[in-house]
């Protein structure tokens, strides 16, 4: 009846167990496809998160908080409002700590969706705090690149241009590819024109569009194009401003609003005076496909029909003007009751989202009690099974125990024999070692001892005996010396090739490049001749050449041999 029981517990334990794990890991695999997709392919990650937004784990924070993070990169990487993600964002503010790169990420589009909010001093505080985490997190060069991008854009828009400046310097290192770096030098090109520094400004965004031609990207090409429109109708090169602005329309990607560039070549056109139809078409062209009308495109529409003479129509562009402008400070006015109405809705957001919390919360620790109840269960049966092995272990354990005694026993007595073989060979190399140095010192004696005999001989010889008597000249003048004939020379070279043989040919073997003379000299200087009798024996009466010889054989190392 017990094991019955027990079969049951574990049967609705395994089948709880496994849900669990296959509903987590098909979330899992859902958020890594989409993962997977936003770099190529961004609205198809979009639709995939949206189409799967219901089918997250309500007691995961974990993977509601990655939801969180894939949702805000793929609206922004489809240029759509953060809004929807806004809970969400709070909620994985709320999981991650500041000890993880995720928040720096959370923190990111948090401030992105408050910027969207009108909220720029939120925004930039989010911002700050997510650098001061990834300062622990070197290589999230992706997230940091993306938060110094939107924190110096933040900075210039509020006027804090040195802060901004700074904060795209420290970007320009992170940007790898030729679009980063083109993004980086067009916010970097807005410096120079702050500072009214003309040509440096022109400069720079014309290495923006050349990284931005080698990247490929039209959006970022059209964007470059357009800045350096800018820049030249600042210098009042309106030719060259024309010829970028219509480019930057040309590479404007489909889909994404030209009006920018038609209210600039509108200006561009009027401001050059030439073209006032060219200037009139775009103008109007730039009021229409946008839900933001451009102040200045009325501004210069007013201009161009003045221009003209069409004054109904110059006054009804003013008129426009001034709608827009009393419409913005209403709109100005009514932020911040929109703002009110967006916190109370977060608010409530946030409440129904903690409220579902505490439901999970709830499950999660009945489902902890229970599943405490079944492991005091397994763990009673598993400790009951280890009692009635242990009988069994212990009657194994101490069968081991004689057979390793007796192995032991075997392996010292084994031991001891090695250890004695050892001892004997160790002896044996030691008589091995003295008998060769033994002999090593009886040959050296026998060498020394020939080499006497051999010095004995050369004595023994008549021609050491001219040598001799030529060495007890008293003469005081050294010219007036007798030194050997050239007869008496080779008798002497024969005499010391036969009695030194073996000696010359030990040379010979040692240094190659020894001379003839120079083998004689160094068997008359192991006779023991001194530097003057050798001379003598050379057909010198002074010692300089057989000075220099000696010198010569030691700088090479050839010094004679006793």
């Amino acid at each position: 009846m017990t094991t019955r029981y027990l079969s049951l517990l574990f049967f609705f334990l395994t089948l709880f167990l496994s849900t669990a794990c296959r509903h987590d890991s098909r979330t899992g695999r859902i958020l890594d496809q989409a993962d997977s997709l936003l770099a190529t392919r961004p609205d198809s990650a979009l639709h995939l998160l949206e189409r799967h937004a219901d089918r997250l784990p309500p007691h995961s924070t974990r993977e509601c908080a990655r939801y969180a993070l894939l949702l805000a990169r793929a609206l922004d990487k489809c240029e759509q409002p953060l809004e929807p993600c806004d809970s969400l964002l709070d909620a994985a503010l709320a999981c991650y700590d500041s000890r993880s790169p995720e928040r720096a990420t959370a923190l990111l589009y948090k401030a992105r969706l408050e910027v969207e909010m009108d909220c720029p001093e939120r925004a930039i505080a989010h911002l700050q705090e997510g650098l001061e985490i990834l300062r622990h997190f070197p290589e999230a060069e992706e997230i940091r690149r993306h938060t110094l991008s939107s924190l110096g854009n933040l900075y210039f828009e509020n006027s804090h241009y040195e802060d901004a400046r700074q904060m795209h310097l420290a970007l320009w290192p992170l940007c790898h590819t030729d679009k980063d770096k083109a993004i980086a030098l067009n916010a970097l090109s807005d410096y120079p024109v702050v500072q009214e520094i003309g040509d440096s400004a022109v400069d720079i965004q014309r290495r923006a569009l050349r990284y931005a031609l080698a990247s490929g990207d039209s959006g970022v090409i059209a964007m470059s194009e357009y800045n350096l429109s800018l820049r030249f109708y600042s210098n009042d090169d309106i030719d060259s401003a024309i010829h970028y602005a219509r480019r930057s329309l040309a590479n404007t990607p489909h889909g994404h609003d030209p009006a920018q560039c038609y209210s600039l070549l509108g200006s561009l056109y009027a401001e050059q005076g030439i073209h006032p139809d060219s200037a009139l078409h775009y103008l109007q062209q730039s009021l229409t496909g946008t839900s933001f009308p451009d102040l200045a495109a009325y501004l210069d529409l007013y201009e161009v029909e003045k221009e003209r003479g069409n004054c109904p129509q110059a006054l009804h562009y003013l008129e426009k003007h001034v709608d827009i402008i009393d419409s913005l400070f209403i709109a100005e006015r009514n932020s911040g009751i929109n703002r009110t109405i967006y916190e109370y809705k977060t608010r409530l957001r946030v409440q129904e989202a903690e409220a579902r919390n505490r439901e999970h919360r709830s499950r999660i620790v009945l489902t902890a009690v229970v599943c405490c109840a079944l492991l005091a269960l397994l763990c009673q049966h598993l400790y009951q099974k280890k009692r009635r092995q242990k009988l069994v272990y212990e009657s194994i354990l101490q069968e081991l125990e004689q057979r390793q005694h007796t192995l032991q026993q075997e392996i010292d007595r084994n031991q001891e024999a090695l250890d004695r073989l050892q001892q004997e060979k160790t002896d044996r190399q030691a008589d091995q070692v003295q008998q060769t140095q033994h002999l090593r010192q009886t040959i050296d004696r026998l060498k020394a001892e020939k080499l006497q005999l051999q010095h004995q001989q050369f004595r023994g010889a008549r021609i050491y005996k001219k040598i001799h008597a030529l060495t007890r000249q008293d003469t005081a003048d050294r010219k007036a010396w007798k030194v050997l004939s050239p007869d008496e020379r080779t008798e002497l070279r024969r005499t010391v090739d036969g009695i030194y043989a073996d000696y010359i040919a030990h040379l010979q073997t040692l240094y190659s490049p020894l001379t003839e003379d120079d083998r004689l000299y160094c068997c008359l200087a192991a006779a023991g001749l001194d530097t003057q009798t050798i001379a003598l024996c050379f057909g010198y009466t002074d010692t300089h050449t057989i000075n220099q010889r000696k010198l010569r054989l030691k700088a090479r190392y050839i010094g004679p041999k006793a």
